[in-house]
């Protein structure tokens, strides 16, 4: 369930912080689109993944084997799209003060992203005990 919260504040940090500075900011030589559409992207796949995170997380007592693999690889995916921030974070550094908040949202997103996604891969690494049954 922490992972699904995670994955919202990530989500809530891109449509408030980050893709308004980079739609209206200008750089020469620039796609700004097709960054645009990137963040888009990621506020798609940080939405599944908090839905799944969260659905899976609230029927935890039926956890198949094939919840688990979905659940690791949806984590492995969170947090190399975390570490794509620090990517765009860097590149963006570079384009004056008008940026600096989204940069700074992007170095603080990376990290708030490998977190949800270390805690899905070890919510899915984990055992739930069984629950007897009782007469």
């Amino acid at each position: 369930m922490t992972s699904a919260v995670l994955a919202v504040a990530v989500v809530i940090t891109l449509l408030v912080g980050i893709i308004p500075p980079v739609t209206a900011e200008y750089h020469a030589g620039e796609t700004r689109q097709a960054a645009v559409m990137a963040f888009w992207f990621d506020v798609a796949l940080f939405l599944l993944a908090a839905v799944l995170f969260a659905w899976f997380g609230v029927t935890a007592e039926r956890r198949s084997a094939g919840r688990r693999v979905v659940t690791g690889l949806i984590g492995f995916v969170v947090i190399l799209v975390g570490l794509c921030f620090l990517d765009a974070a860097a590149a963006y550094s570079g384009h004056g003060p008008d940026m600096a908040t989204a940069t700074t949202l992007l170095f603080g997103s990376a990290p708030v992203a490998g977190l949800a996604g270390v805690l899905a891969i070890v919510q899915a690494c984990r055992r739930v005990p069984r629950r007897e049954e009782t007469t």
